[in-house]
């Protein structure tokens, strides 16, 4: 049976359109994505529908409301967990659908978040949450791949012991939670685990403040191509959230990921 469902009308737990008939079609291997709903998981769900994998995207709140009128989302299945506190009712139906690999893309803080929160809360949000969809992994025998998008933490050179220090106040968290969720993918996985570290994510962000919609380039002006080159030549870590996508089918299907300059670990 298919797993794809349409997103348009929130159930308890799984996001359906009501009295739509289910397109017919042949069983395909099952990816996970969990933050499916994110900037880069969007891209990872987009680029396995379109290689025809069933896709089920994770989240709190299910589909964004500006991405519903894509025309792949009504192929992928939204289902609502915490990945914070996975419930058993979560892990079983997760694990009934036998997938092949699960992404995890979770945890991201803007500028005003990492000012008002404390670095503790900052690593439970950005590292608890990535080590349980992997954990969730480790129980389930169908995984072949675990796949973890961090950030280039061994670029953010933070002291530990520093304190008053502006620089803590905003990364530590981070650092900490994407240092923890590294040595947890290679210790458990090994060559059939990745984290991918880049050190920044171009690509159009799209949402709405009050209503109105707007559309802009994660990095500004990285649209132009001498702009373009010149972050590529401060930062040649740089990626677009469509190159860590396919990065990401990549390594699930064939563990090349050699095609892009990627700091992975």
């Amino acid at each position: 049976s298919s797993f794809i469902m349409a997103a348009s009308t929130i159930t308890e737990e799984k996001l359906i359109a009501p009295n739509e008939e289910k397109e017919e079609i042949k069983p395909q291997d099952t990816i996970v994505v969990f933050g499916g709903n994110g900037f880069v998981g969007l891209r990872i769900c987009k680029l396995a529908i379109n290689k025809s994998y069933q896709v089920v995207a994770i989240s709190r709140s299910g589909c964004p409301e500006f991405a519903k009128e894509w025309d792949f989302v009504s192929k992928v299945e939204w289902y609502k967990a915490d990945a914070l506190n996975l419930t058993d009712t979560n892990k079983e139906y997760i694990t009934s659908l036998s997938p092949i690999a699960i992404c995890s893309s979770m945890g991201v803080f803007n500028f005003w978040q990492q000012m008002k929160n404390e670095p503790e809360y900052i690593e439970r949000i950005c590292g608890d949450t990535n080590i349980n969809a992997g954990k969730l992994a480790e129980s389930i025998e169908t995984v072949k791949k675990f796949i973890y998008i961090g950030a280039g933490v061994n670029n953010m050179k933070i002291d530990e012991n520093a304190k008053y220090s502006l620089k803590n106040k905003l990364m530590l968290g981070q650092y900490k939670a994407k240092t923890k969720v590294e040595k947890y993918v290679k210790d458990t996985f090994g060559s059939n685990g990745i984290s991918f570290r880049p050190l920044g994510i171009a690509g159009i962000e799209q949402g709405s403040i009050f209503g109105y919609k707007y559309m802009k380039n994660k990095i500004p002006f990285y649209d132009y191509g001498w702009v373009k080159d010149l972050y590529q030549w401060m930062s040649p870590t740089i990626v677009t959230a469509e190159q860590i996508a396919e990065d990401c089918l990549n390594f699930i299907e064939t563990d090349d990921v050699n095609a892009i300059k990627f700091n992975c670990a």
